[in-house]
């Protein structure tokens, strides 16, 4: 039997991108290869000059995987060298799934290679994420100052690495320049009346400056007086327009909401409760 030269086409494609080691790509093309049999009838087991179409297979299979193999750790070992712990990781994880589709009597123990290159990558991640992680502290970005301290000590950890002072210094750093930023943010929020938003920043704030010792709590006040006093007149308009509108329920929501902020400030609403109040139907 001599192949369709469909069949054939896809089969030479499928060689060429095992060849060099990309699994996907010959996956693709010997797919189309055994839809092409199937069309047309022919059998994967039935032989040709080249041997049965089954065989054919397996073997450019087999080629593509022990060269995916290589492939895979040779880009992991260059990721480690360059401290890209992440990326080589993923590498590292490929050449392992490739390496047990090959078969016993052809695989290869990856293990210490995988190992070596690992560690190799740990080793040089590190000092970069820590890197990362100052700046991110020097910016005032404590969140993802955070993030990357966990990654850092995740790989140090691997490598059997001391980093607890680095890692202690940096978020003193990041906690005392964060404090600012977020007090900043809280303030915006206050001055737009946007109560909510304002009390996850200070207490997000007040957590930081905790983790250093630090008393921001006249600024806490301070911040929170200026959103009550935003916060008022608009509280007390949309009680008044709930009230025209007959919305006794909701109309007491936000004059006690009022009145909770008016008594933080200190101030007296008393009359301006009363003339809204005398707005709803069964006054």
């Amino acid at each position: 039997m001599t192949l369709d030269k469909y069949i054939q086409r896809y089969l030479d494609k499928a060689t060429t991108e095992a060849e060099k080691g990309n699994a996907d790509s010959m996956n693709i093309s010997l797919k189309l290869a055994r839809e092409r049999a199937r069309e047309k009838g022919v059998s994967l087991y039935e032989e040709s000059e080249s041997g049965s179409l089954y065989d054919i297979i397996d073997s450019i299979e087999q080629k593509c995987y022990m060269r995916a193999v290589e492939v895979e750790l040779d880009t992991a070992k260059k990721l480690a060298k360059a401290g890209d712990a992440s990326s080589m990781e993923i590498c590292l994880e490929r050449s392992e799934k490739f390496n047990w589709f090959v078969r016993p009597e052809l695989k290869k123990d990856i293990s210490r290679k995988v190992y070596e290159i690992g560690a190799m990558g740990y080793r040089a991640s590190v000092p970069m994420v820590l890197d990362t992680a100052k700046k991110l502290a020097k910016a005032g970005d404590a969140s993802s100052m955070e993030s990357y301290l966990k990654i850092a000590e995740e790989y140090a950890r691997k490598v059997i690495l001391y980093i607890s002072d680095k890692v202690d210094e940096i978020k003193k750093i990041g906690y005392r320049e964060s404090i600012p930023v977020q007090l900043d943010y809280a303030r915006e929020r206050a001055l737009a009346g946007n109560a909510s938003s304002m009390v996850i920043h200070l207490r997000t704030a007040e957590g930081y400056a905790s983790k250093i010792g630090q008393d921001i709590s006249d600024k806490v006040d301070e911040i929170k007086e200026i959103c009550y006093r935003a916060s008022l007149p608009e509280t007390l308009d949309t009680a008044e327009k709930l009230a025209k509108v007959g919305d006794a329920y909701l109309t007491e929501l936000c004059l006690k909401k009022a009145q909770g902020y008016a008594s933080k400030i200190g101030q007296d609403i008393s009359d301006e409760v009363c003339k809204i109040r005398a707005l709803l139907p069964y006054r």
